[in-house]
Order: C-alpha cells, then sequence, then structure tokens
C-alpha cells in the first residue's frame, strides 16, 4: 500500500467533523472568520464569547458575517406609544380575518392527521388481505393445518391493527378534548377588555410590536422558542439557527440542555443580534413557566448590559400553548419586570409575530397592560363608593 493512500492515525485531543467551520485567525487580532477543515479543536464557550466581544466593536466587520440583505436596527422600531394610534388603527381591518382563518386551519390539519392515520391502518389491511389470496392459491396442495396456522396469524395480525386504530382514536379525541378546553379559556382571554395597569409613559417609550422575521433585527439580543436540547428544531428555532450558522449548534451543545422554564444565554454568530437567549417554553397551557421565561430573558439582558431585546411567541407554535393567554402572559409578565426593575438600561422590548394572528392578539391586548393616556385603568367599584 502506498504512503498517500495509508489512513492517518487520529489524535485522541482532537474532534474530526466532517465539513464543519472552524475558527481562524485572521490579520486583525481577536476577529474569527470561518474556514473549511476538519481536524481542529472546538473552541470553548468562554473563547467564543471572548472573540465575539472583541468583534462587537467592529460592526463593519460583524455585518459581513450576516446572511441577510436588509436589516432593521432598535431605531427603525415603532414604539408602543404612537403605535397604538394610526398605525394599529390601519392593521385592525387587515387582521379582522385572522383567528377565524387560523382556527379552520387547525381544524383541517387535525382532521388530515387522523385520515393519514386512517388510511395507513386500511393499507395494513389491503396487504393482509393479498397476502390471504396468495396464501389461499399456494395452500390448494398443502395440509389443512398449515392453512389454519395461517389464518390464526392473520386474525392475530387483524387484531393488533385494531387495537392500534383505537388507541389512535382515544388519543386524537383526548387532544381535542384538551384543545376544545383551551380554545375555550382562550375565547375568555380574549374578550376580558380590562385595563389592569396605570398608564406609563416610559414603559410605552419602550414597548414595541413589530411583524416580520427575527433573524433581521440588528439589536442586542432575541429569544428563541427553544426545545430542551437547545440543538434547533422547527419554526422560529429552526429559522434562527439557520440564520445563525454552525457555531450556534456547536456553542449549545456545550451547555447541555436546559429545563423548561430555563433561558440560556448564546451568541449570535451570525445573525445581526449579538446575543440569542434561548427560553425552553411549556408544552400546553402552563402560565408559571411560560412567565418564568419572559422573566429569566429580561434578568439576562439585565446581567449582561443589554438595551434592547426582542421576543419571539414562545410555545404559541407546536407546542401547543393558546395564542391569546399566552400573550397575556407575556404582556402581563414584561409589565410587572418594568415596574420591579425602575433602573433598567433597557430602550426596547420588542415583542416580535410572525402570522397576522399572533399580531391581532398583541394589538388586541397590549392596551390593557400599557394602556394610553386615552384609555386609563377603571376604578373599582369599591372605591368609588369611597369617593
Amino acid at each position: 500500500m502506498s504512503s498517500s493512500n495509508a489512513k492517518k492515525k487520529k489524535d485522541p485531543g482532537v474532534f474530526e467533523v466532517e465539513g464543519a467551520f472552524f475558527y481562524e485567525r485572521d490579520e486583525k487580532p481577536g476577529f474569527l472568520v470561518r474556514t473549511m477543515t476538519r481536524a481542529k479543536p472546538l473552541p470553548t464557550v468562554d473563547e467564543i464569547w471572548a472573540s465575539e466581544a472583541l468583534l462587537d466593536a467592529d460592526l463593519p466587520r460583524r455585518r459581513e458575517r450576516y446572511k441577510c440583505d436588509k436589516w432593521l436596527t432598535a431605531a427603525d422600531l415603532e414604539r408602543w406609544a404612537t403605535y397604538h394610534g394610526a398605525t394599529r388603527d390601519a392593521n385592525r381591518a387587515r387582521l379582522a380575518k385572522a383567528a377565524e382563518r387560523d382556527r379552520l386551519a387547525l381544524e383541517a390539519r387535525r382532521m388530515l392527521a387522523m385520515r393519514d392515520a386512517l388510511t395507513e391502518t386500511d393499507d395494513d389491511d389491503d396487504d393482509d388481505d393479498d397476502d390471504d389470496d396468495d396464501g389461499e392459491s399456494s395452500s390448494e396442495s398443502e395440509s389443512s393445518s398449515s392453512s389454519e396456522s395461517v389464518s390464526s396469524e392473520t386474525r392475530a395480525k387483524r387484531e393488533r391493527i385494531r387495537e392500534r386504530q383505537a388507541e389512535l382514536r382515544q388519543r386524537q379525541e383526548a387532544h381535542e378534548r384538551r384543545v376544545r378546553q383551551w380554545n375555550a379559556e382562550d375565547e375568555v382571554d380574549k374578550n376580558d377588555a380590562r385595563v389592569l395597569f396605570p398608564y406609563n409613559a416610559a414603559h410605552n417609550g419602550v414597548v414595541a410590536i413589530w411583524q416580520g422575521d427575527i433573524t433581521t433585527l440588528e439589536i442586542d439580543a432575541i429569544v428563541n422558542a427553544a426545545k430542551e436540547s437547545l440543538l434547533g428544531g422547527g419554526g422560529v428555532d429552526g429559522a434562527i439557527h439557520e440564520a445563525a450558522g454552525d457555531w450556534l449548534f456547536h456553542e449549545c451543545k456545550q451547555l447541555g440542555g436546559a429545563e423548561v422554564g430555563q433561558v440560556k444565554a448564546t451568541r449570535g454568530h451570525n445573525l445581526p443580534a449579538r446575543f440569542v437567549l434561548n427560553a425552553v417554553g411549556p408544552v400546553g397551557k402552563v402560565p408559571d413557566l411560560l412567565a418564568k421565561c419572559y422573566e429569566g430573558a429580561l434578568d439576562l439582558c439585565l446581567k449582561h448590559g443589554l438595551k434592547s431585546v426582542a421576543f419571539s411567541s414562545i410555545s404559541t407554535g407546536i407546542f401547543g400553548y393558546p395564542l391569546h393567554s399566552a400573550t397575556r402572559v407575556a404582556l402581563e409578565t414584561t409589565r410587572r419586570w418594568l415596574d420591579a426593575h425602575p433602573d433598567h438600561k433597557l430602550e426596547l422590548v420588542c415583542f416580535c409575530v410572525f402570522p397576522d394572528a399572533a399580531l391581532a392578539a398583541y394589538d388586541l391586548l397590549t392596551p390593557l397592560y400599557f394602556p394610553t393616556e386615552a384609555t386609563p385603568p377603571k376604578k373599582s367599584s369599591s372605591k368609588k363608593a369611597k369617593e
């Protein structure tokens, strides 16, 4: 065997990842670029953060890594103090039918999933019938004992299929009961129009609602609706990992996952945002755990001295948290946190939404937690009696 074809021995102290990106330093101190290589040690989280901190001061070099062609800064996002007027009124007509359209789409997806499950079991029945026909044609010359054995195996298989069908129906019915209960509770949340907090001009100048792609915001931090593994997934989680590049995955892999309600910070890498706050939301309606996600993200902003943050709609996608109920938790938790931290340095707390239904929910409920001067909180009857 020639020396060129001989396999090189792997160094046990070196990670070898096929096609992975690793950091290489270029002529400017502290700046790391991505190069294709196969055998280099992965930098630690501390090394990644130190390198990214040096890069934060060099905005033109940072922008060279962005995967998006256009991005928005914190100054480009309209605050609630002005948004609640003309902008909100212009959106309401367009969003009037969004909630009903999403409800019908959800029902259609559930029916399609049920139909596919039943079709799969019917196909199994057809395959069994074909097997029976083949067995009958080939067993004419066989003994009666062998035919009885085949028929008993077929009956057992059909019985297992019936049991699986019954299990699928029970699971689907249980899920539909939970969804109906959540939707009923969500409808109550939607129709409750009591103003719950007093007017605060400073808060209204910080809070913003924006519909668009969260991966195009050039701000200090965006909040990712992550899974417990923190290694990416579908929806906004997958979109953020794709835009951030491979290094977000490598950094998250070193964090060892997170528990539900926990938030862990990583750098933004190829994102316009400097940080990604990975929040693991609950599956289903669990207000306490969802509130911990928003509190934890805001606490991390305070810890790292961040001035702008954008929240995605945590747990409202595949995790199944009812939209209006989740919106209330997000708004109330943020309002209480701002009230409890009057010395915060935040200049922007943005609720970034993507579907029309989510925008409609925030347009409807934000005035209850961040009222304008035209909608002061209602006084209780006991206070009126005393007056």
